[in-house]
């Protein structure tokens, strides 16, 4: 990845962590727990789909 793709990644994480963290904050323990499992299986996909690109 080019150091420009990467700062732009960056900027664009943190940019998606302060706006994720803006709603959490308002989500009730219920909601978040099922939020926080639907994000954890989006990762996980995510870095499936990585690990096959990759070819491992």
């Amino acid at each position: 990845m080019s150091d420009c793709r990467l700062v732009t990644a960056m900027i664009d994480q943190q940019q998606a962590q302060a706006a994720l963290s803006e709603v959490i904050e308002e989500l009730d323990s219920d909601t978040f727990n099922r939020l926080r499992h639907a994000l954890e299986l989006v990762d996980a996909y995510i870095r499936q789909e990585k690990e096959i690109e990759r070819g491992l």
